[in-house]
């Protein structure tokens, strides 16, 4: 068990603590069953929105702003399939803020 705790992270579900092995691949590492999964639902997402002009040009206030809209609607809903649609989206909208801070970033260097 403690090779495993070296080699990747512990945490704590309703089956009780679970050690999940972290695969370092050089400088990337392999995502959480969970992660994974829910980072296809935000591709699928972002796949369907392609026809758009993408995010580069936004505003960090417009998407947070958006993002805001989304998940007060999130709050309401009772639908598993819904939900996870709409909280891929949020993500998304989460991941563009992080994505255009990068840019900026990258740009100041």
């Amino acid at each position: 068990m403690k090779q495993l705790i070296k080699k990747g992270y512990l945490y704590r579900d309703s089956n009780g603590p679970r050690a999940i092995r972290v695969i370092e691949q050089g400088n990337s590492i392999s995502p959480r069953p969970e992660v994974q999964w829910f980072t296809e639902r935000m591709e699928e997402t972002l796949r369907a929105n392609d026809h758009k002009t993408g995010w580069a040009d936004c505003s960090a206030d417009w998407l947070a702003n958006q993002m805001h809209k989304k998940l007060m609607t999130l709050w309401q809903l009772s639908d598993p399939e819904t939900i996870v649609t709409l909280a891929a989206d949020i993500a998304n909208y989460s991941m563009m803020v992080a994505d255009n801070a990068r840019r900026q970033k990258e740009a100041n260097k």
